[in-house]
């Protein structure tokens, strides 16, 4: 429930699904699936933690079907809001957490699995639930060092030092290494993305 409300709190002030860098960053990780080999034309794949939708839009345009899975219905809504905007087809948006949607799908379900920047995943059982649902999987996370200069700039004003977490990509390749799985990455690009809150919503947030 906790990360459900965080989610839901921050979905107002998340970039929308045409926000250039979540485009840039679905493509990239798109393009290091093909380059491994995996195809998705007219196949079904599933978006967990699918955000504002930017992935599931660019995956629909080649899969048969995309179930684009959240927790915050607010992302939701924005996902929704680029489907009427771009007349996208095959699109399924899902109201649920991974822990409770995974375990009731059969093995192989998706042709592909992404999940990218989420907590579904961080988890050994819900790691090795997208293993077993997806064929294939394309997983982001952070690879070497993340930045947040309003965050570092308040804690240096309590004396405190920002410590974000960091090399989660590792934690993942620990992870299916144990599942027993061989992963083609990684593969490690620079991203940024840049919001403005006014006082009172950054703190909270």
């Amino acid at each position: 429930m906790e990360t459900k409300s965080f989610w839901e709190k921050i979905a107002d002030h998340y970039p929308n699904y045409n926000d250039p860098s979540l485009i840039a960053d679905a493509r990239k990780l798109l393009d290091f699936a093909r380059e491994a080999g995996v195809v998705w034309e007219e196949e079904r794949v599933i978006d967990i933690g699918c955000g504002s939708g930017a992935m599931a839009l660019e995956l629909a345009r080649e899969a048969r079907e995309v179930v684009a899975l959240d927790t915050a219905q607010g992302m939701l809504a924005k996902l929704e809001a680029g489907i009427r905007a771009t007349g996208a087809r095959g699109i399924i948006p899902v109201l649920g957490s991974w822990d409770s949607f995974a375990p009731i799908q059969p093995s192989g379900s998706f042709k592909m699995g992404v999940a990218s920047m989420t907590p579904a995943i961080s988890s050994h059982e819900g790691l090795s639930q997208m293993v077993r649902v997806c064929r294939h999987g394309i997983i982001a996370a952070w690879g070497s060092y993340r930045r947040n200069s309003f965050a570092e700039a308040l804690f240096a004003k309590l004396g405190m030092v920002y410590d974000p977490p960091v090399n989660g990509i590792r934690r993942i390749e620990l992870g299916l290494k144990k599942l027993g799985v061989v992963a083609a990455g990684p593969f490690y690009f620079e991203t940024a993305w840049e919001r403005e809150l006014d006082q009172v919503t950054a703190l909270n947030e």
